[in-house]
């Protein structure tokens, strides 16, 4: 299997079809330019040349398309979010989310976390509506109409009275999925939603997220962050695996997987295509663990 350079990927048509596919050559969602972090030393370590969390880092990530980032710890995927969320700024490069340097809140990002981060103390429908409280264009009638429809898309029709100790790990995941779906963001950053699940559960809700995705009337952008390399296969466009100290792009993979996926990823695991990928794939994540 013929593997493309980041350059080669950027904005090539896919084999893959529905909303998350490879789309046609333009201007990226998700753009960083030769972009390199450097945090400061604290000094408590004794380094003064700060730690270098990625170095010459170039990805861009076309509307629509699903991109998965594998890797070590510590090889950066996590500031890579956390610079396109607005939240840290590179130290040198370019980084624009749609053609504009980010801001925290970017606008029309959600941005979901490992864990479901519900609040204890509020409702799960009250948990779903927390984005758009502060938007004046959705009133409370409004907004309870969307956490019942995103409620029952996530397959939690029922359980909006509910606090989160009342529901199971997975059925909160499926709770935060709406509530980063509520204010209907074009672009999704998610650092590794579904680790904390198990096996089974992961792979139920891994289906449910797929199929949320390929039902949205608006395609979404998805930058995808885990240690999983199976999910990574199993859910995007894309593969990029990283190479730690500093980070690095080592491979940009594009993922010949037929879509729709929702009601097949159990079955896509056992196909010749996903298990080639998922042992070529393998196989650089060992060549760069001793980089």
């Amino acid at each position: 299997m013929n593997y493309t350079t980041p350059d080669e990927a950027v904005g090539v048509p896919g084999p893959t079809t529905g909303h998350h596919r490879a789309p046609e050559p333009g201007a990226a969602t998700l753009s960083a330019i030769d972009v390199t972090l450097t945090y400061p030393s604290s000094g408590s370590t004794g380094r003064s040349e700060g730690v270098e969390a990625l170095r010459n880092v170039t990805l861009e990530v076309p509307q629509g398309q699903f991109v998965a980032l594998v890797g070590a710890s510590g090889c950066g995927k996590t500031s890579l979010l956390n610079m396109f969320a607005g939240l840290v700024k590179q130290t040198s490069g370019s980084l624009t989310v749609n053609g504009e340097v980010p801001k925290c809140p970017p606008p029309s990002v959600g941005y979901m976390f490992a864990r479901d981060g519900l609040l204890p103390w509020r409702r799960i429908e009250r948990n779903v509506t927390l984005g758009l409280e502060t938007d004046k264009n959705w009133s409370r009638t409004r907004a309870q109409e969307r956490a019942d429809q995103l409620l029952d898309m996530v397959g939690l029709n029922g359980f909006g009275k509910a606090f989160p100790r009342q529901l199971s790990h997975g059925m909160r995941q499926r709770a935060a999925i709406a509530r980063t779906l509520a204010p209907d963001p074009s672009i999704l950053l998610m650092d590794e939603p579904f680790a904390a699940l198990d096996a089974q559960t992961k792979l139920r809700i891994q289906a449910e997220f797929s199929r949320i995705l390929e039902t949205s009337e608006t395609p979404k952008t998805v930058l995808f962050v885990t240690h999983d390399l199976q999910e990574a296969l199993l859910l995007a466009d894309r593969v990029v695996v990283m190479l730690p100290r500093p980070g690095r792009i080592a491979t940009d993979q594009f993922v010949d997987l037929r879509r729709p996926r929702s009601e097949h990823l159990a079955d896509l695991m056992f196909e010749p295509t996903f298990r080639e990928l998922h042992e070529e794939l393998f196989h650089k994540l060992q060549e760069g663990e001793t980089k």
